[in-house]
């Protein structure tokens, strides 16, 4: 009998620390996030597709700061995405604080995805997409993705030589687009973003290069244009080379286009398409603000130093049912 009790005692004090070790698990597993984490060697998360399953897997419970610590270098791009619960909001939001440090991109399309992602700030960063490839792509907003802002980044193609005038094979430095290969995609139920922001970024390619065939492509829902607000801002950005746009603009509600630099300032001969555009938008509808294009400086195409004598350009073409 004595023996029989002291096994029971032993069994019992055994399940407790089980489930004690149990509980210890899934709370360190689900834990949301929240408060100053950093991201680069030796810091919190190492890579950025660490922080990026992270933030899909937990959520947020309160406002998150990630802060870059080190230049950092991917072969495959970053997606960021909204996790099932504990979502980021207004109030619990994330920022992700370059710091002035590089990402280096080595791949082909996006470098890094927001898809579906919501309330997300990636500002003063360094993107440097460094493969040779005509559909090299920054950052990539897709899936109704809303109230992201890039803000103060640096995004290059310093090594891209080839080129192409096509909106369906080519890149941009940004693209609102719903697939991985077409600038020019969008879903029948919603809009690739919706109230993002992109502002006082700086664009630029290879020195004396065709740069991507778009600066910034916005391409939202054609079955949406008329009746859902899109209300995009992009703004104090300057764009420093490209082939064939520097702004594509298409199903348009409400997304302004305000005091940006469009330019082939990193070109000193000309190396563009035959007959480019500075800003092209097409179908524009407004439902709870304008659609708007203001105070945008469109100058030195299709080289540094030319006139508007030496070229085609269209300096701004609008479309409107």
């Amino acid at each position: 009998m004595i023996k029989n009790y002291i096994n029971r005692i032993f069994l019992k004090a055994v399940k407790v620390m089980c489930l004690g070790g149990v509980m210890t698990l899934s709370t360190n597993v689900f834990a949301q996030l929240s408060g100053s984490k950093t991201l680069g060697a030796g810091g919190d998360y190492t890579t950025w597709a660490s922080l990026a399953s992270d933030i899909r897997s937990k959520g947020v419970n309160g406002k998150l700061t990630v802060t870059v610590t080190s230049d950092l270098t991917i072969s495959s791009r970053v997606i960021f995405q909204n996790p099932t619960s504990n979502k980021p909001t207004s109030t619990n939001n994330i920022v992700i604080d370059g710091n002035k440090k590089k990402l280096t991109y080595t791949g082909g399309d996006a470098a890094v995805k927001l898809s579906g992602m919501s309330y997300l700030t990636i500002k003063d960063l360094t993107l440097e997409c460094s493969a040779n490839r005509s559909d090299l792509k920054g950052f990539q907003i897709q899936n109704d993705a809303q109230y992201n802002t890039i803000d103060g980044c640096e995004i290059k193609f310093p090594n891209q030589t080839s080129y192409s005038s096509s909106t369906y094979s080519g890149g941009a430095y940004i693209v609102f687009s719903n697939s991985d290969f077409d600038l020019t995609s969008s879903s029948s139920s919603y809009h690739n973003g919706r109230y993002n922001t992109i502002q006082n970024c700086t664009m630029s390619g290879r020195a004396d290069s065709y740069g991507p065939t778009a600066g910034i492509v916005i391409y939202n829902s054609s079955s949406k244009r008329s009746s859902t607000p899109s209300n995009n801002t992009i703004k104090n950005n300057t764009i420093k080379n490209f082939y064939r746009y520097g702004i594509y603009m298409y199903y348009s509600n409400g997304d302004q286009l305000l005091n940006n630099d469009i330019s082939k300032a990193d070109n000193s001969s000309n190396r563009m398409y035959s007959t480019p555009y500075g800003i092209y938008a097409y179908y524009n509808y407004s439902t709870n603000r304008s659609t708007k294009i203001s105070d945008n400086n469109i100058h030195d195409i299709p080289f540094k130093g030319a006139t508007s004598q030496n070229s085609s350009v269209s300096w701004l073409c609008l479309w409107d049912l």
